[in-house]
């Protein structure tokens, strides 16, 4: 075998092999959130993930951290992650160029999915509004709550409309096997 033959078989094997690599990652795995959330540690832990919150994948640590900080009862930190979460979704998700959005997808299918932050789905935007509004209730401030639960409807709306051909589609095959 030629040495040009070698090294093209050698970057096609490497680029095989990559899409089972997983990057390096500072923040907790999805188990230890698990593990963090039916445990409650509501020490310094989450204050101190915070910052990474703010640096890292900040949708998948922010909503995580968030729901930890709500079953620990620190409402006011919860909203704070959950607007970190929704900032996010709205400057690094919503507003992508299209230039970023080929990139991303690029690498995703020669590389990994793991190596792109979590982009969340329309659910849990939703979701996101409906527990920041969950925790102004529970700080007893409605006026703020309300406005979350009018947002989270508003999502839900925006869902329905973006799901419709899909709804559309599942309704008339069920009336074909009906």
């Amino acid at each position: 075998m030629s040495v040009g033959k070698f090294i093209i078989f050698s970057i096609i094997l490497m680029i095989i092999f990559s899409g089972c690599a997983t990057p390096f990652s500072i923040a907790i795995k999805p188990t230890q959130y698990s593990n963090k959330f039916i445990q409650a540690d509501c020490g310094d832990y989450l204050k101190s993930q915070l910052e990474i919150a703010k640096s890292y994948d900040t949708i998948y640590t922010a909503i995580n951290l968030a729901s930890i900080a709500r079953i620990c009862q620190d409402f006011t930190l919860s909203n704070e992650l959950l607007d970190l979460a929704e900032d996010s979704y709205k400057y690094d998700v919503d507003l992508e160029n299209i230039g970023s959005k080929i990139a991303r997808n690029l690498v995703s299918v020669l590389l990994n999915d793991t190596f792109s932050d979590y982009d969340g789905n329309l659910y849990e935007r939703i979701m996101v509004n409906l527990y920041k509004g969950l925790n102004f209730m529970s700080l007893n401030d409605f006026e703020n709550a309300r406005v979350e639960f009018n947002r989270a409807l508003i999502r839900q709306d925006m869902a329905k409309e973006y799901f419709a051909p899909q709804i559309q589609a599942a309704k008339e095959e069920l009336e074909k096997q009906s």
